[in-house]
């Protein structure tokens, strides 16, 4: 069935609402990718989820193609809930948002519109949560669905790996993600600064991430949570657009988290920028014609220019995602 949304909830209301008893909830947010939406949904639908309570949100942003009438067409024959919400801005983070604000589960999963999950993939989740009632969020293995796309976007990892502030951006990613409810209400929502549409490009999924341990909660990272990413990436330019938005979006974050005085973020900035300018350098003395380095070193500081250049124009839009 269908559920129209309503208009998403203040703050307030989405971190103060809690509903009684285990429960999930598995959001999609979606633009312009009918298709791959349609085999996302397949796999969604058919999981196996024998004594689960779940739904599914499915967050239309701003799509202009068929994206309404195939969720509509899912919902018809589902035997969960299925609830469309229309996020008219274009901003991934945005989308995240309204997902969040128009979920009731105790638990919160995310993948994205051109991810497959694994048949156990909510079952295992609800497990890790139940299992662990310390555990605050869950990061999970992503693989390449077609082995001609590049080698981006995927956690590959085999091994269980508790997530800390060194490892974030390697181990979670909201294409592959849970987490508990009062999450929310401790760290608040996600930055709308960050990720695909805003002015920041990247890392909405990652800065969320760090914010959690920052608060000081548990984040773990599971290889038996598996998707299949079909990202269908393959030349060269998309290579250099995504490792363009991927480091530019680092820059923002180290700026972002270096103002508030955070002085682990301060010293991963440290090392990555003092290794990228050792390296510029020793280039041109050796006369080595690499302009590898000088470029990321570039994007990082592109990415710190753009957070800087926001907190200038919006000082009280920077102080709502400490």
């Amino acid at each position: 069935m269908l559920e129209e949304s309503l208009p998403p909830e203040s703050d307030s209301a989405l971190n103060s609402r809690h509903k009684s008893g285990e429960s999930l909830s598995v959001i999609v947010c979606t633009r312009n990718r009918a298709a791959k939406l349609v085999r996302c949904l397949e796999a969604l639908l058919a999981m196996k989820t024998e004594g689960l309570r779940w739904e599914l949100i499915c967050v239309d942003n701003a799509s202009t193609d068929d994206t309404r009438r195939v969720i509509e067409a899912f919902a018809r024959k589902s035997y969960v809930p299925i609830k469309y919400v229309l996020e008219r801005a274009a901003r991934l983070s945005l989308a995240r948002n309204s997902g969040l604000s128009n979920s009731s589960g105790d638990i919160l999963a995310f993948t994205d519109d051109d991810c497959i999950v694994d048949p156990h993939w909510l079952s295992i989740i609800s497990k890790e949560f139940r299992e662990d009632t310390s555990l605050a969020l869950l990061g999970g293995r992503v693989e390449l669905h077609d082995k001609r796309d590049l080698p981006f976007g995927i956690r590959p990892y085999k091994e269980r790996v508790a997530i800390d502030p060194n490892n974030v951006f390697s181990f979670v990613g909201a294409g592959n993600m849970a987490l508990r409810r009062g999450v929310i209400g401790s760290i608040g929502i996600f930055d709308t600064r960050f990720g695909p549409g805003a002015p920041l490009l990247a890392a909405e999924d990652s800065d969320f991430a760090y914010r959690v341990l920052r608060a000081g909660l548990k984040a773990v990272y599971s290889p038996a949570v598996l998707v299949s990413h079909d990202h269908g990436r393959r030349s060269e330019q998309d290579r250099a657009n995504i490792e363009r938005a991927y480091v530019a979006a680092r820059g923002a974050f180290y700026l972002k988290h270096t103002f508030q005085g955070d002085r682990q973020v301060m010293r991963l900035a440290y090392w990555e920028t003092f290794q990228l300018v050792k390296q510029t350098f020793g280039n041109i003395i050796g006369r080595k014609h690499k302009g590898g380095d000088a470029r990321l070193l570039g994007y990082l500081l592109t990415g710190a220019y753009r957070y800087l250049s926001l907190r200038v124009r919006s000082p009280l839009a920077c102080a709502c995602f400490s």
